[in-house]
């Protein structure tokens, strides 16, 4: 059984992303966070229950506060290996630094199944 987080503000990502994780994995299940507010509880409840997490960066422009980057770094390390973090634009990017696995938007089907099994290897 492979469980996914997705937390992202926009619906029609999550029905995009929704699709091409049951075509990567057989056996999964899809919990969603809306808010970075709600990222945040799902994974102090039950972190390593996540054998694969998808930020979108857009959800940092949306709400103040520390960066998620800055904060897993600080508070939760042993997650990072599990994000993908999903960036619309350079900017977003940016702020990876290119330490952390990360996807652009547009991405292809197999780059992000790359990055998908990658992330559930660990």
């Amino acid at each position: 059984m492979i469980r996914v987080l997705i937390a992202d503000n926009d619906l029609d990502s999550h029905e995009l992303i929704d699709d091409l994780i049951e075509i990567n994995f057989r056996d999964v299940i899809i919990e969603r966070a809306l808010t970075k507010e709600s990222f945040l509880r799902k994974i102090g409840a039950g972190s390593l229950a996540y054998n694969l997490i998808l930020f979108n960066l857009d959800l940092e422009k949306s709400e103040k506060g520390e960066g998620i980057v800055a904060y897993l770094e600080a508070s939760r390390p042993e997650l990072l290996g599990r994000i993908v973090f999903i960036a619309s634009d350079q900017e977003a990017a940016a702020s990876i630094n290119g330490k952390y696995t990360l996807i652009t938007r547009p991405f292809s089907i197999d780059h992000f199944e790359a990055m998908a099994q990658k992330a559930c290897a660990l």
